[in-house]
């Protein structure tokens, strides 16, 4: 049955407590899911069912195919096995849902799974407690949203203690906590003020939902958050007090208010990403194009005011929120021109789309075309192109695969020795030099990191002001 999601969503909790004006920005504006989130949803499907039935295999799940389905009267969605889909079809209310994408299920994606599983299994046993496996939380106590529901993947639930745990089937870190206040100096005492950490929002929306739901008798004392990123080996816990995430809670609860009684926007990138009405936001167009004429002078004069070298690095750190806002726009615009939507330049042009740039060509049928180029006696050298595998594909190589179920272990292809072997031979250039905030864990690179003394700068400017 079609399912009904939050408007104030754990998921989305850091861009609704920091821009409080967008969950208004985005009523009316479908949720488009994108190929990555779907990927996402298919494997959290995989990781519940391996949970719920320990004896399941695992790789039975390959080739398996996820249907996202809507419903057309209203904007709920779901997802479910093609079989369950087919089912789906022969009732009443089932009938009117229409497919929206498939997703089928890969290796790659079962080993993720499997990883996260073995770790959430591991935890378990380490920690004792009732096992939870995707539970829905409520939330609306604190986002004053009526029925409202988040969804964990998995919670611990102890004596004193609880414990829930979220896997992110993507590839950008993820941490359990965020800073609220890096390292610093009081200038007043001089006192350090060491650096301060909370919970990543959307792990305390679970975790208040969960003690909500299941500390009847108010017997939790400590709450423990943890994320699993399988695909790049990356867990992060954080642990805090129920006193701690009370305050959280009330945070939650002020800025949720505050979406409904005075709402502000925030424009920033972080905030932007994931928002539906980027690229057509009057708060993220005033900010990216205030920022790309700060160094203007009176309006439409193109005189150039000399560079403040105090404003470069505020400068720096908008550079991600202006390019983000230019590619927001032009993805906004290619929608609009595709829905048949008219888009017009301020001097009445409208633009349209038009043919681009010819795709790379392919043989429909590469063994009908080398079968006419060997009729047409073109040497086999010359018909194919021979290239030795990257040192990366090498060492996949290398591994051993997991079997499946109930078969024996394969040795690997390439034997671990002769891969060591192939060290001595794989060259690897230096990573290019990033600009990075000075809070960044990675040591700063210096003269003797291979940078020479540099010269004075010219200033590129200097014509432009008279000198």
């Amino acid at each position: 049955m079609p399912k009904k999601h939050a408007r104030l969503s754990p998921s989305s909790a850091d861009r609704w407590t920091s821009c409080t004006a967008s969950p208004a920005a985005q009523d009316g504006i479908p949720n488009e899911n994108s190929d990555a989130s779907r990927a996402g949803t298919t494997c959290h499907q995989v990781q519940e069912e391996l949970l719920l039935s320990p004896d399941c295999d695992p790789y039975s799940y390959v080739g398996r195919v996820l249907v996202f389905w809507q419903h057309p009267e209203s904007e709920s969605r779901g997802e479910d096995w093609h079989e369950t889909w087919e089912e789906m079809q022969e009732t009443a209310d089932g009938a009117l849902c229409f497919e929206e994408a498939r997703v089928s299920v890969t290796q790659e994606m079962i080993d993720a799974v499997v990883s996260a599983v073995t770790f959430i299994r591991e935890q378990h046993q380490l920690l004792g407690g009732e096992l939870l496996v995707e539970q829905r939380v409520p939330i609306g106590q604190f986002t004053g949203e009526e029925d409202a529901y988040g969804s964990a993947d998995v919670i611990l639930l102890g004596s004193d203690w609880l414990h829930v745990m979220d896997s992110k089937f993507g590839r950008k870190r993820v941490h359990a906590s965020k800073v609220i206040r890096h390292e610093s100096v009081d200038f007043i005492t001089g006192e350090i003020l060491p650096l301060l950490l909370g919970p990543n929002l959307q792990m305390a929306s679970y975790a208040l939902g969960a003690v909500h739901a299941h500390d009847v008798f108010g017997d939790v004392k400590t709450v423990t958050m943890t994320i699993v990123q399988p695909f790049i080996g990356h867990t992060d816990s954080f642990t805090c007090t129920i006193d701690e995430l009370r305050e959280v809670e009330k945070f939650l609860a002020a800025k949720a208010e505050e979406t409904r009684t005075a709402p502000r926007f925030v424009p920033e990138y972080d905030n932007c990403f994931f928002c539906r009405t980027k690229g057509n936001c009057y708060a993220q167009t005033s900010k990216a194009l205030g920022t790309v004429f700060d160094g203007f002078g009176e309006a439409d004069s193109g005189i150039l005011r000399r560079p403040d070298p105090l404003k470069l690095g505020s400068q720096y750190a908008l550079v991600p929120f202006v390019q983000q806002w230019a590619k927001d726009v032009e993805e906004a615009t290619y929608r609009a021109l595709q829905n048949g939507e008219p888009v017009v330049r301020n001097d009445g042009v409208p633009y349209k789309l038009v043919p681009g740039r010819a795709a790379k060509r392919t043989w429909r049928d590469e063994e009908a075309a080398a079968a006419v180029l060997h009729a047409a006696r073109i040497p086999r050298d010359r018909m194919y192109l021979f290239q030795l595998i990257s040192p990366a594909m090498a060492e996949a190589m290398s591994k051993q695969k997991r079997p499946p179920k109930g078969q024996p272990p394969q040795p690997a292809e390439l034997p671990p020795s002769k891969w060591k072997d192939l060290q001595p031979l794989i060259a690897q250039g230096e990573p290019a030099p990033q600009i990075a905030l000075a809070t960044d864990p990675r040591p700063a690179l210096c003269k003797a990191d291979g940078f020479e003394d540099a010269p004075t700068p010219i200033d590129p400017t200097a014509a432009l002001f008279g000198e």
